[in-house]
């Protein structure tokens, strides 16, 4: 090629140079395509295949804008291209391969972090419920158990697109749930997903995945369900939302067409604000999908998804009312909320803090950085040195990342008056804005032109649609293994099917190969490949090798993918374009041999050829992404009628049509998919094909480090491999880039690359490979390359490898990240004479390079001082191998193997997240042939990231070789000693790390002594901190011929045993050593070692149930927020009468007026369409459902006048639980419906639900209530008091509710209180006990309604213990005065409320203030009912005045008795009434006595509680008490007993409560009750024993 170069010079000037330096200019116009006298710039949209509303400007066209004449603008023409996921998008916004996509917030944070320049130009969206976490349902699979809750997500296989918002979302959850590690994530595509989903014999299964569009929907259509949507997550804090992303460098070359595109999006946003017209009209005919409505913005939505099966341009009604159901679950903010400080700011200045936005996508990156999937917080962290800087973050008017985010141009857009010059792809000035609020001018213009024009809301050509029966998209028909050979077959084209041609596109899950073998015949011939067309997007690949099938030894000669910048395009390109273009005007001053020697090169050719004399294998690969573009021009692309073309081609009169403009339209940035490539098996010239560079045996060139590419033409960035031959005494210069020179990387400040103010970053995908040839004749074993390096790589994602040798096992070191000034490494060459460099890139994040010296050297055998490492002590990093243990000097004995050390003293330990496997490596082989251990002394203890057992990062391995038996050493992260149970640890928790033995050898540890390797693992970041790795002796153990050093005939020194040549034995030795104190005694240490594992063992089960306790506590949070969206569903309620009553509420004509009554409304509707899928949005009658009423007074705070609508009972548990008619039998199914509270819970709540309040799971006296409160946190005593004295009824309906088949009343036991003479009002009863509830202030740690679910359950479980010896008219009696025993407890105790004349006490006269306030106020609601409130709560109106009387005195009575001031004296009446009586001696009054006391002791059961409750009761009971303490403190008073925090110990207060409280009053419960002494005194024993135990561990401690 430079030969050709050398004669071309002369020929270009003149005339032709105007020609020329078109043609370059044309490549160069980022998109323009001349076409006559108007400029084209094609624009490609990505964006997400989910309903928004901004997607009906794809169908209509209204992105396009025509040229604008006055202000000599090109036009504008928009490709749209869906896109899988947004990590997807913003990889090709990286490359180019788009200039404009939406993105969601997880991948959107991402890019923002990584350096990818871009900005933010609109929020799409916020918080869409397009996405879920899906899983399968019970016996999908014969015998599969399903996934009920998050907490069944553990050994569970999901899958997700990765670094989509969907894997941040379920990445959140695994936290939330504290199951990080616990559960294996995989990365899918969408369409992978599917794939997955079929294979019911994948190995692993998939469990479920996160995801959203055609994924879930195919999850749900086979045996899935939701497990939780999008939306909850939001309502948890991992909330998401999207953007519209542009290329920074795009917006700037073209800010009036973005400009245009914002201003378009913003007003279809603002027209859905308005989707009933209620400011402007025409806006509910564009959102309405009733079927003669055919023209509407949702049915371009629908069109412009591609959703599978659906005919282009005819949408379907199904279709379209998912779409609108989904657009309804979304929340879009208009034009006026997104210019605010709220959002994305404003241009005035005013948001002098970081915008709502901004801050999101901190937060959002700081849990990615957090996850391991990103390596700092880039431009947003100011802790980093290149934002430490007076004009990027200090300044009070700036912050970190501030012009990530650019309002300016939608700000322009709907400011600027001349809004219609051009209008979309119309020419001429049409509108200006009227200035009418809400009166869109714009959006009504664009109609009516569209209408004039007969334009469809529909795009006219699009590719790659799925059909109903395949998945996969495109037009590749290549096979997984092609072979050209043969005598005849010498030259020809092959692609993927789609060829690059116009209106095609290639497949999704590609794997195709084709082998091109040289002539039989021609020893000497080269095979030739070159690429005609090419379009290939990032992710997917071509790749062009060198080496027939069956050889090991193959070369990669290049790797393509995406589409370059032009003027990152190879130099071939921009050469044979100048050819076609002199061959097409028939350049005079050409002989006619230079003439056919061109023709021989003119045609559609770019790359550089790559030759072999080998065979040349060509492999397509592409992922699972599909391909697909909607709104394409016919020629998708090529810029001009690619077909047309063709047949004008002989008619040299037309420009446009000539074959040099449709090369060069080729060359356009916006050729069509696929690619298509030349072969020559004969005829390649073999004379000079490597432009001046010598070649190889197997016709390979020698390239020079600088250029590359078959026959080194290629002069733009590294590409596949490069041979370079070194000679004695030469230097030789490696780039990765032709941009990347010593000068462009060396610096004396460390000025960060930023991506936008860096015009020459490297490419994404590259795989490039420099392989330096020292000669095999040259070969000894102190040979090395010397290669100086400056290099500028993106940190943990981008890898510069540097091997002796070529494969991955002679890594010798791995660089990333940045480093300005010269570092140099020595390199061993292998046997052959080969080192080499292998630099990767992934696919975003780009930066500059590297650029390196390299030169033949010698290594003489050093010894490394300590913390340097490499062949001449060059680094001060461990290296991937060949690290020489250190010799630490002074007190080395025979045993002494070296020291290991991952750095030097003054550096820390960097991230290796390239070597998962192993980062540094060291080789352990004993010297001595009796090794009987290896043992390990770490002169400072072991400093690296902590983690949580399930989730190491950072760790040293210690890996056999022979065997697959490994040993991991991590700093384990803790909250108490008791998780530190490791036997290489010490049991202790210190700052949330465990600390580690400083003496461990691999005998005690369980690892192989053989041969081994040491290998130490870094992640990706540290957090942001610095640690200090590691730093430990190794020293050979040998066997010990007796069992102590003594008896051995050895000697004890610094704790080692020496049994003879003085090398250490495994003997047990005098003394242990440690680094402080090597003394101490070996007698002492096993001392303390047994009292350490016993005190693990004794607390092993508490740590366990507390951690599980603790848990739960986390769970009710998770499960109150999920439950929080279901709720309104309202039990089995139908909702479509409901939608459509709130759509005729919106209606302009409706009489709301204040816009927060519509987003309210807006609000329910979502719920409400959330729990019936397939609702018809059609304004139906306002008088159909009764419950509209009820639903937007409880749900929207909107009083609905009468003459709207009627009468509606307010009262859901009126219209759920009627009462039980008179005359009617007790025994009817349906005496008692089901709660709404529990209708309302989802299906996994329900179930576990359904266990827990089973009749004979309430008697237990292990019953946890925090597992109730764990799944419905509001309604815990409601839910208990239901299922105990609403039984077998209740248990009835919930096997009901949850459709159990087969099930009878008469299969459940219970106390049947239905079937009482009292004819109890079992509506009013439970209506009630809600109240009740309320009243229970939430706000107390301990006085609350779970503790009076608490006595419930308690209570329950000690009359069942008696053998129903109890009247059950008494028993009812009992359970309601356990309901309201503690309502409107204020969290002070008698004493205070009589110390302070509180108004309670004067009230009650200072005797028993808060138990008569209880019952007071018990049956003033009861009698009273609620003030203004209509509700019957006297569930015993039925009963006789007498006999309402006594159940009143009773009760009254039972609460009066839970005064604990009169304890000792009713525990003295039981004892002597009725202790050790036969049950037949006591008497009808004297059980209800004990029932009373029952409930008593009920009351202050919790230290009789079994482990993790009697934990926590203690802890919220002292935090009620210690609350009373500080205000008691503050006014002034005496302090009471256990109520001063910082007097009281725990242990203590609880050792006196139960020995001289509890313990008494259970002993005489269990002289009338024996069982009590059976199942309760023994745990109050067990408990006194656990206090006495934390007691002396607080005294030792």
């Amino acid at each position: 090629m430079k030969s050709l170069r050398r004669k071309l010079m002369p020929l270009l000037s003149g005339s032709l140079l105007p020609i020329i330096f078109a043609s370059h200019a044309i490549l160069r116009a980022g998109g323009a395509l001349a076409l006559g006298a108007e400029d084209v710039v094609r624009v490609r949209f990505g964006y997400f295949d989910a309903a928004s509303p901004i997607l009906a400007a794809c169908g209509r066209g209204w992105l396009d804008l025509a040229r604008n004449v006055q202000k000599n603008l090109p036009a504008y023409v928009v490709e749209c291209f869906p896109q899988s996921a947004g990590v997807v998008a913003a990889s090709r916004l990286d490359n180019a391969d788009l200039d404009i996509a939406g993105l969601g917030s997880a991948p959107w944070a991402e890019a923002v972090a990584r350096g990818l320049d871009l900005k933010e130009i609109y929020a799409t969206d916020w918080a869409v419920a397009t996405g879920g976490i899906f899983v399968r349902e019970d016996d999908s699979i014969e015998g599969y158990k399903g996934i009920k809750s998050p907490r069944d997500l553990i050994n569970r296989t999901i899958a997700a697109p990765s670094g989509s918002t969907m894997h941040y979302q379920l990445l959140f959850l695994i936290k939330e749930y504290g199951l990080t590690g616990q559960v294996n994530v995989i990365k899918l595509s969408l369409t992978e997903i599917i794939e997955a989903w079929e294979d019911e014999d994948r190995n692993p299964l998939i469990d479920g995945a996160g995801c959203w569009g055609v994924a879930s929907e195919y999850i749900l259509e086979h045996e899935g369900r939701e497990l939780i949507s999008a939306n909850v997550f939001s309502h948890w804090g991992a909330g998401v939302y999207g953007v519209a992303a542009v290329r920074r460098a795009f917006a700037e070359d073209h800010p009036e067409f973005i400009e245009h595109v914002v201003g378009i999006f913003s007003r279809i946003t603002d027209s859905i604000r308005d989707q009933y017209g209620r400011t402007d009209p025409r806006n509910s005919n564009r959102w309405d999908v009733q079927e003669n409505n055919t023209v509407n913005f949702v049915g371009s939505i629908v069109d412009v998804i591609m959703i599978q099966g659906e005919t282009p341009g005819a949408p379907s009604s199904d279709q379209l009312i998912t779409v609108r159901e989904t657009l309804d679950l979304g929340v879009w903010r208009t034009t006026s909320e997104q210019l605010t400080c709220n959002y994305i700011g404003d241009v005035k200045g005013s948001c002098t803090t970081p915008t709502g936005h901004h801050l999101a996508a901190i937060k959002t990156a700081e849990f990615l950085l957090e996850q391991k999937l990103i390596s700092t917080l880039g431009i947003m962290d100011p802790l980093l040195p290149f934002n430490n800087k007076s004009d990027s973050c200090e300044d009070q008017y700036s912050f970190c990342g501030k012009d990530i985010i650019d309002p300016s141009y939608l700000a322009s857009a709907r400011t600027e008056s001349d809004v219609g010059t051009p209008l979309g792809q119309y020419e001429g000035s049409f509108v200006e804005d009227d200035g009418e609020p809400g009166k869109d001018v714009v959006l009504a213009q664009l109609e009516k032109l569209d209408a004039d024009a007969g334009r469809l809301p529909y795009a006219v050509n699009e590719i790659g649609r799925v059909s109903e029966e395949n998945l996969s998209s495109g037009h590749s028909n290549c096979t997984s293994d092609s072979t050209i050979s043969g005598d005849f077959v010498l030259n020809g084209t092959f692609g993927d099917g789609a060829s690059a041609l116009p209106g095609r596109s290639y497949s999704d899950n590609q794997h195709c190969r084709w082998t091109i073998y040289p002539l039989p015949l021609d020893d000497d011939g080269l095979v030739e490949v070159r690429i005609q067309r090419l379009r290939v997007w990032s992710g997917d690949f071509v790749r062009i090798y060198s080496g027939c099938p069956g050889n090991t030894s193959r070369t990669l000669l290049a790797q393509l993918s995406g589409m370059y910048e032009n003027d990152e395009l190879p130099d071939a390109l921009v050469i044979l374009c100048i050819i076609d273009i002199l061959m097409f005007f028939r350049v005079s001053k050409l002989s006619e041999t230079n003439e056919l020697y061109l023709l021989s090169l003119s045609g559609p050719f770019y790359q550089p050829p790559f030759r072999s004399s080998a065979c040349i294998v060509v492999e397509f690969d592409t992922d699972g992404n599909q391909e697909r573009g909607y709104a394409v021009d016919e020629t998708y692309g090529g810029g001009v009628k690619y077909e047309e073309a063709l047949k004008n081609k002989s008619s040299p009169q037309n420009p446009l049509t000539s074959p040099s403009n449709i090369l060069c339209s080729l060359l356009s940035p916006s050729p069509t998919d696929g690619f298509e490539i030349f072969y020559s098996r004969s005829g390649v010239p073999k004379s000079d094909h490597c432009n001046g560079n010598a070649w190889d045996s197997d016709g390979l060139c020698l390239c020079n480090g600088t250029s590359w590419g078959g026959d080194c033409s290629h002069t733009s960035f590294c590409i596949g491999n490069t041979r370079v031959k070194i000679e004695e005494g030469k230097t030789y210069e490696l780039q990765s880039s032709v941009h990347a020179t010593e000068m462009a990387l060396s610096s004396d400040n460390d000025i960060h690359f930023i991506v936008g103010q860096d015009k020459h970053p490297y490419p994404n995908d590259l795989d490039c490979t420099y392989e330096l040839d020292f000669g095999v004749d040259s070969f000894d074993e102190t040979r090395v390359a010397r290669i100086e390096l400056y290099y500028d790589i993106e940190e943990a994602f981008d890898f510069l490898r540097l091997r002796s040798g070529l494969d991955e096992d002679s890594t010798y070191n791995v660089l990333s990240g940045r480093h300005s000034h010269p570092e140099t490494f020595y390199i061993p060459v292998d046997e052959n004479g080969i080192a080499s460099l292998h630099f990767t890139t992934d696919d975003k994040g780009r930066r500059r390079g590297f650029y390196a010296k390299i030169s033949g050297d010698y290594s003489p055998n050093l010894t490394c001082d300590l913390g340097r490492f490499g062949s001449r002590c060059e680094s001060s990093y461990c290296l991937h191998k060949r690290n020489a243990f250190q010799k630490a000097g002074g007190n080395e004995s025979e045993s002494f193997a070296g020291r290991v050390i991952s750095q030097d003293l003054k550096s820390s330990i960097r991230p290796m997240p390239w070597a998962p496997d192993g980062g540094c490596m060291w080789e352990i082989k004993p010297n001595i042939d009796f090794t009987g251990a290896i043992r390990l002394i770490f002169n400072t203890p072991i400093d690296l990231e902590p983690h949580s057992v399930n989730n190491v990062g950072d760790k040293v391995i210690f890996a056999s070789v022979g065997n697959e038996q490994n040993t991991e050493l991590f700093v384990e992260s803790c909250e108490s000693d008791e998780i530190c149970d490791f036997p290489w640890q010490t049991g202790e928790c210190t700052e949330g790390r465990c600390d580690i033995r400083n003496q461990i050898e691999f005998a005690d540890i369980g690892a192989n002594i053989n041969t081994t390797l040491i290998r130490l693992v870094t992640d990706r970041n540290d957090g942001g901190k610095n640690f200090s790795g590691v730093d430990v002796d190794v020293h050979f153990v040998q066997s010990c011929p007796d069992s102590n050093c003594d008896s051995a005939g050895g000697t004890c020194d610094v704790g080692l045993c020496t049994c003879s040549n003085f090398i250490a034995c495994d003997c047990s030795c005098d003394y242990i050593s440690t680094p402080k104190n090597s003394t101490n005694p070996v007698t002492i240490g096993l001392v303390v070692g047994a009292v350490a594992l016993l005190l693990v063992t004794l607390f092993l089960v508490y740590y366990v149930k507390r951690k599980s306790m603790l848990l739960h506590a986390r769970e009710e949070d998770l499960d109150k927020r999920e439950s929080q969206l279901k709720a309104f569903r309202l039990g089995t309620s139908k909702f479509g009468d409901a939608v459509n009553f709130i759509d005729s509420l919106l209606k302009p004509e409706s009489p709301l007026a204040d816009p927060r009554e519509v987003e309210n409304l807006l609000l329910v509707k979502r719920c409400l369409i959330k729990g019936n899928d397939k609702t018809l949005h059609i304004p139906g009658n306002l008088n159909k459902s009764p419950g509209n009423r009820y639903i937007m007074n409880e749900f929207a705070g909107i009083s609905i006048s009468s003459d709207l609508q009627v009468n509606a009972k307010a009262s859901v548990s009126a219209r759920n639980f009627q009462a039980i008619s008179r005359g009617r039998s007790r025994h009817e199914d349906g005496a008692f419906n089901c709660l709404p509270e529990f209708a309302s819970l989802d299906v996994s709540q329900q179930t576990s639900l359904f266990e827990l309040l089973s009749f004979s799971n309430l008697r237990s006296w292990d019953f946890n209530i925090f597992d109730v409160s764990a799944i419905d946190e509001a309604n815990p005593l409601l839910l208990v008091a239901w299922a105990v004295i609403g039984s077998p009824y209740s248990q009835f309906a919930m096997a009901k509710q949850l459709e159990r088949k087969n099930v009878k009343l008469s299969h459940f036991e219970g106390y049947n209180f239905a079937d009482l003479d009292l004819e109890i009002e079992i509506g009013a009863l439970f209506d009630y006990l809600r109240v009740i509830q309320r009243d229970y202030k939430r706000d107390n740690p301990y006085h609350n309604a779970i503790h009076a679910a608490d006595v419930i359950q308690t209570l329950h479980s000690l009359i069942q213990m008696s053998d129903d010896r109890f009247e059950r008219e008494q028993i009812f009696s009992i359970l309601v005065a356990a309901a309201v025993h503690d309502v409107k407890h204020p969290g002070m105790n008698n004493t205070f409320q009589v110390n302070t004349f509180s108004n309670l006490a004067l009230s009650h006269n200072d005797a028993a203030v808060l138990e008569n306030e209880h019952s007071a106020h018990a049956f003033k609601l009861m009698v009273q009912g609620l003030p203004d409130k209509d509700d019957n709560l006297n569930f015993l109106c039925h009963v006789p005045a007498p006999k309402f009387a006594e159940i009143r005195k009773g009760i009254i009575e039972a609460v009066l008795h839970t005064d604990m001031s009169q304890h000792f004296s009713k525990v003295g009446d039981i004892k002597s009434r009725a202790g050790g009586k036969p049950w037949d001696e006591i008497d009808s009054k004297l059980r209800w006595d004990v029932l009373m006391y029952m409930l008593h002791l009920a009351d202050i059961s919790n230290p009789a509680k079994n482990r993790p409750m009697l934990e926590l009761w203690t802890d919220r009971c002292l935090d009620e008490f210690f609350a009373q303490g500080d205000e008691e403190r503050k006014l002034g008073l005496a302090i009471s007993p256990n109520c001063d925090r910082n007097e009281t110990k725990k242990p203590d207060s609880q050792i006196g409560f139960i020995n001289f409280v509890v313990k008494p009053s259970y002993v005489v419960l269990a002289e009338v009750i024996p069982a009590v002494g059976e199942h309760i005194l023994p745990v109050i024993e067990r408990n006194l024993l656990y206090w006495d135990g934390q007691k002396e561990r607080e005294e030792t401690a």
